[in-house]
């Protein structure tokens, strides 16, 4: 969804809206796309996080937690589906979509960014090095030529 597109579905909601919180919370959202230059994507919002915390202080950390987990549930059907030969890209973008905003959620009701960054950080060079582990053996059964083409199509081994 481009910044337009945002601002004309969230304009008349907000222009509509009848609880204060919600109008003022749709308000910072229009105007932090209205200020955003070009047409940057909702994930760019500086705005998230207070958009968050009203999720988590309107409906409460207990059934954020379990909308969290259903978001969860519903992404792992799509992927389902998809391995089973349904083609619904749309369907699994939507869902990793829920389960981001839920995310944030979840490490603001948790105050842990620090430690999911720095848990990001671990995982990834752990993965780094299970991948160079996966190419020496490929090198040593395959031989160097395999092995090189491989890491001209892997960017981050470079």
């Amino acid at each position: 969804m481009t910044r337009r597109e945002a601002v004309g579905y969230l304009r008349p909601i907000m222009e509509s809206a009848s609880l204060p919180n919600y109008q003022a919370a749709l308000r910072l959202a229009v105007e932090a796309l209205e200020d955003k230059g070009g047409d940057a994507g909702l994930d760019d919002l500086p705005v998230l996080g207070k958009i968050c915390r009203m999720a988590l202080d309107t409906w409460g950390p207990v059934d954020q937690t379990v909308v969290a987990n259903e978001e969860l549930a519903e992404l792992q059907q799509a992927l389902c589906k998809s391995l089973r030969g349904c083609d619904n890209k749309d369907n699994i973008a939507e869902e990793i979509a829920d389960v981001r905003i839920m995310l944030a959620q979840m490490t603001m009701l948790h105050d842990c960014a620090e430690l999911v960054r720095s848990w990001q950080n671990k995982k990834l060079a752990r993965l780094l090095g299970r991948l160079r582990e996966a190419h020496d053996a490929m090198y040593r059964s395959t031989g160097q030529a395999d092995l090189e083409r491989k890491i001209k199509e892997c960017e981050v081994l470079k």
